[in-house]
């Protein structure tokens, strides 16, 4: 909590509530969450496609990390991005 507060303060950002998750997803396994290990395998039909204006570059992820500077951030990571590493992982 200490590393968000420094995140906020840093960049003057106002907390705002965020929108309710679509999903609770991990890489491994955890009760109560997906693994995404599998994603890759899966073939769409079981799932309702939404409709967004540029699904390539919409932000799939907000992950937040020290980085090489030592001040955490927000690093927001795209569909596109996250199905590369999706592949690339195999």
């Amino acid at each position: 909590m200490e590393a968000m507060q420094l995140l906020f303060n840093w960049r003057k950002a106002e907390i705002f509530p965020p929108p309710p998750p679509q999903g609770l997803f991990v890489t491994g396994t955890c009760n109560g969450f997906e693994s995404v290990s599998g994603f890759a395998e899966l073939d769409g039909r079981d799932y309702e496609e939404l409709a967004v204006s540029e699904p390539a570059e919409t932000v799939a992820a907000l992950a937040y990390t020290s980085g090489t500077t030592g001040l955490p951030k927000g690093v927001e990571i795209s569909h596109r991005s996250f199905v590369a590493n999706l592949h690339t992982s195999k």
